[in-house]
């Protein structure tokens, strides 16, 4: 699996972006949507903001709010006074941060979804050949060792011996990376 040609490794994406489509959501009304894209970068000014960070000594939890309060604030769960740590921000700036991070969590949510059909259908197929459903290994650290795996992807998915590198049981496709190989589709007279 992971030098699977059809299988798109994390650090591939990471180094070659894909082009991202918008993703598929319920348009907000309006009043609510923020500048276009084009609209965005053609007008540089930052909008300058705060955040404020909040900090409970006692139950000793930190959260943020947008909400400034004059003289201080008690933490509604423990009854304590809450300390605050105002920071000066670019709201566009962190806006693009937490917009560009969704993009990238949507890609990775894909993914994953992805992987996890295929295992999904693996285990079927696993308990299929099997003539029944399989019970899993009961593992610990030692016994994990032990099991037939060759690499760990960049999900942190272990890969089987059996994913290894599949093109490899098929003379065409595992010639195919040799310099003398035929380009792909090429025939013999």
């Amino acid at each position: 699996m992971a030098k699977d040609k059809k299988v798109i490794s994390l650090d591939e994406r990471r180094r070659n972006p894909p082009r991202l489509r918008p993703a598929r959501r319920e348009q907000p009304p309006a009043s609510a949507t923020m500048e276009g894209q084009a609209g965005a970068s053609s007008d540089p000014t930052p909008l300058p903001g705060r955040l404020i960070w909040l900090y409970c000594p006692t139950c000793r939890t930190i959260e943020y709010t947008e909400l400034d309060v004059a003289g201080g604030r008690v933490h509604n769960v423990c009854g304590s006074q809450v300390q605050e740590a105002p920071v000066e921000l670019d709201l566009r700036a962190e806006a693009t941060i937490a917009q560009i991070n969704l993009e990238r969590l949507n890609i990775l949510e894909s993914l994953l979804d992805g992987q996890r059909k295929r295992y999904e259908e693996y285990q079927r197929r696993l308990n299929l050949a099997a003539g029944r459903p399989l019970q899993p290994y009961a593992t610990n650290d030692d016994s994990a060792s032990q099991l037939p795996v060759v690499d760990v992807d960049a999900f942190g998915l272990l890969v089987s011996r059996f994913f290894d590198n599949p093109a490899a049981h098929f003379p065409d496709l595992a010639n195919e990376g040799s310099p003398d190989a035929p380009p792909p589709g090429a025939t013999e007279d």
